[in-house]
């Protein structure tokens, strides 16, 4: 039986969830995938159909052929020849198979490569749908079970910790296809690739790195203001990490003015640019000094009646006048 063949991008074939959903909507992926899974049923089928003879095989037929009493056939030579050698062939034709295989495979792959914006836009779309959702419960999104028996909404935290897992699934998914199909360096999935108005909340987002949001160590026994989702005070035995998805989800719950999305590189680095000129044109632009330009210009004077001197002095040592 021949196998699918391994690509780059198994790990979206094999999706499930928002991810394998996002996959399974591009156009044309669900018969891509179709023509493959055929293909290979079909040239499995034909390889175990083909007989696999070897020498013993041969020579049995010879005797049947022998005792019988039929005349020795003239294409003898060459049916022995290929009962003889089918093991080797069939191995031949498996790996043609396989090519073919990788070929049709290709396809598929190309379906994903081009269409890597179109899953992520579907994946925005679920995330925003999620926490819209998560919204509508009037819950806030770190409720426990215990807080919400006694409130009588135990249904509404059923409800609220499905969406919460999706949005985790989403987040996955997300971080996967960056990785796998996008691949670029330096993309960062912690600020503008969660929110698209994280400026707004962190808005010292360009403390390091040339604008770029980083995380950064924590002092002792404090909190930087710049993660608006994390604890007020921080643990002293571990640090929290300022990607966890349920506390970012708990956060945007309790948070409507907060922005959710799953941004196409381009829109990510446009956002984020976006944010670096709107700080830009709250911040004063330094004012030349005149003093610079006047001392500049003193230093060139002085270093042009140096050189004439220096010029001057020269000509009389070769028989100037002397002075």
């Amino acid at each position: 039986m021949l196998n699918t063949p391994p690509t780059e991008y198994q790990t979206l074939h094999g999706a499930t969830g928002p991810l394998g959903d996002a996959v399974a909507a591009l156009p044309g992926y669900a018969a891509a995938r179709l023509e493959l899974e055929r293909a290979r049923g079909q040239l499995s089928a034909y390889l175990q159909s083909l007989p696999a003879p070897g020498h013993v095989t041969a020579a049995a037929d010879v005797v049947a052929l022998l005792a019988a009493g039929d005349p020795l056939p003239p294409t003898l030579p060459e049916d022995t020849w290929k009962a003889a050698n089918a093991p080797e062939i069939t191995r031949h034709l498996g790996h043609v198979f396989d090519q073919a295989l990788q070929q049709i495979a290709a396809h598929r792959d190309r379906i994903i490569h081009e269409g890597a914006d179109a899953i992520v836009s579907h994946l925005d779309r679920a995330v925003r749908e999620c926490v819209d959702e998560a919204r509508t419960l009037k819950l806030k999104g770190d409720t426990t079970a215990e807080e919400a028996i006694d409130a009588g909404v135990g249904a509404a935290w059923g409800r609220m910790r499905a969406l919460r897992a999706t949005y985790g699934e989403i987040r996955d998914a997300q971080a996967t296809v960056t990785r796998v199909v996008y691949r670029p360096n330096g993309i960062d999935l912690r600020g503008f690739g969660f929110l698209r108005n994280f400026a707004e909340f962190v808005p010292d987002f360009d403390a390091q790195r040339g604008g770029r949001f980083m995380d950064t160590a924590f002092a002792a026994g404090t909190r930087p203001t710049r993660y608006p989702w994390l604890p007020a005070v921080p643990s002293m035995t571990h640090e929290d990490p300022i990607d966890d998805d349920d506390l970012r989800f708990a956060w945007l719950v309790r948070t409507p003015e907060a922005v959710p999305w799953v941004p196409t590189p381009a829109q990510l680095e446009d956002a984020r640019q976006a944010a670096l000129d709107a700080l830009a044109a709250t911040r004063p632009r330094p004012q030349r000094n005149p003093d610079v330009k006047f001392s500049r210009d003193l230093d060139q004077a002085r270093n042009a009646h140096e050189a004439q001197q220096h010029a001057t002095a020269g000509g009389g040592a070769h028989g100037g006048e002397p002075w």
